[in-house]
């Protein structure tokens, strides 16, 4: 859907302000009169994002790209929460519905602006107890082995791969029996330490032999997104019991929350909510 009304009705004002932030505004008025507010403010959100993208070909804070938003509302605290999380939760998803987002070193943007306003919502809605449990009693993130600000070299001179790390504004970090690069940028790292590899003559994508993501192991909470035709699921998971090992045990709520802003719960499922002496 998206895809079809960007490539046949243009946005009415799209316009790039000297630090290259997109500003867009309006649908044309076939669509704009049809729809609700706010499944028009999903729309624009979404193709700002892949605009604002394709002219900076750098990742931007998503709360920046929803211009006449609702979700304008949420605290700042809350944005800044989720132009961290959105990101990564947005890839997962994208990676889902297509590998080859592994390739790509920006994280889609218009899966991150997706993943934001429809956790945006979730937030915003009212009447679910369970919205309660999952933002205040344990207050879930997404947990993911792959650190996306930093990757690790076993091997190489660091005169090869040079470009590559200005590129993504990579600095050494620490040197522990790894050299450590960081970045304050959220980047595909598992795209980057190919490209790396590539570049020291090492072409097995799936083989990270000098340059690898920042790993991190065990297991810990999650939130995951499934992208549907009009609507997105959500589920967030608890982890508990050893989560340095992996987790012993989990627990699960799931939404379903519509581009027309209604919220449905789904139902809960694996083993009992932790304690809050359980949960940390």
């Amino acid at each position: 859907m998206f895809h079809d009304l960007a490539a046949t009705r243009p946005l009415r004002h799209v316009s790039v302000d000297s630090f290259g932030v997109v500003a867009c505004s309006g649908l044309p008025g076939s669509y704009s009169s049809s729809m609700s507010p706010y499944l028009r403010s999903v729309i624009v959100a979404v193709i700002c994002a892949a605009i604002s993208v394709l002219h900076t070909g750098c990742s931007q804070p998503v709360s920046t790209m929803n211009p006449g938003s609702p979700l304008l509302h949420l605290p700042d605290s809350v944005k800044q929460f989720l132009d961290g999380q959105a990101p990564i939760i947005g890839f997962y998803a994208a990676v889902a519905l297509d590998s080859n987002q592994l390739d790509t070193v920006q994280l889609p943007a218009w899966a991150a602006a997706r993943a934001y306003q429809a956790i945006g919502t979730l937030w915003l809605s009212k009447g679910i107890p369970e919205r309660d449990t999952v933002f205040g009693v344990y207050s879930l993130s997404v947990w993911s082995q792959n650190d996306f600000h930093s990757i690790g070299m076993f091997c190489g001179n660091p005169e090869t791969y040079a470009a590559t790390l200005n590129r993504y504004q990579l600095k050494r970090d620490m040197s522990l029996p790894i050299v450590v690069y960081r970045t304050a940028l959220l980047l595909n790292t598992i795209a980057v330490a190919r490209e790396i590899n590539d570049s020291l003559g090492f072409h097995d994508p799936n083989s990270f032999i000098c340059a690898e993501p920042d790993w991190a192991g065990g297991d810990g909470d999650d939130v995951q997104a499934n992208f549907e035709q009009a609507s997105v699921k959500l589920t967030y998971t608890a982890g508990y019991g050893d989560c340095q090992a992996g987790c012993a045990h989990s627990r699960s709520w799931s939404f379903r929350v519509y581009d027309s802003g209604e919220v449905r719960f789904l139902g809960a499922s694996g083993d009992r909510p932790p304690t809050k002496a359980e949960h940390r």
